[in-house]
């Protein structure tokens, strides 16, 4: 079970990082990665 949540909490971290670097590009900011 603790496996499951850890997983799921990895994706949404990762979701999270991609929508962040997509909104920043479409504002012309330049994130180091």
């Amino acid at each position: 079970m603790a496996n499951n949540n850890s997983l799921v909490v990895q994706q949404a971290q990762a979701a999270i990082n991609q929508l962040k670097y997509e909104v920043a590009q479409e504002l012309g900011i330049q994130l180091s990665p």
